[in-house]
């Protein structure tokens, strides 16, 4: 499953609601929620009760209306399918404090080949 959050272009937030699951089942559900979350390049929330969904939605809220999107041409240009991992990280202007980019982690390479328009 993960492969294939990977290949989407898409931010995933997970609020996973697991204070009625037994631990062991709460904690492989925990782990499955963050890896898909991470692998999106988005979090996972695990509120104590229903009533802190609300601050949790305001949060996501907050980070979605706060998106950058950053693009780049790579050095490898093989259109093979294969992962490629990326790394960014953030050079905070002086006096500004360490800053974080929430990131995810790679991408699959297309496969297909460009058509003769150049799309």
């Amino acid at each position: 499953m993960i492969r294939e959050v990977q290949k989407t272009d898409t931010v995933i937030y997970a609020i996973g609601l697991l204070a009625q699951e037994n631990k062991k089942e709460a904690k492989r559900a925990r782990k499955a929620l963050e890896q898909i979350a991470a692998a999106s390049g988005g979090l996972a929330f695990f509120p104590e009760n229903v009533d802190d969904v609300h601050n949790i939605c305001e949060q996501v809220a907050h980070d979605i209306r706060n998106q950058y999107i950053l693009a780049y041409y790579p050095s490898n240009t093989h259109r093979d399918g294969t992962y490629r991992a990326i790394q960014v990280e953030v050079i905070p202007p002086r006096g500004r404090g360490k800053l974080i980019a929430r990131t995810r982690n790679g991408y699959y390479a297309p496969t297909e080949k460009p058509s003769a328009a150049g799309n």
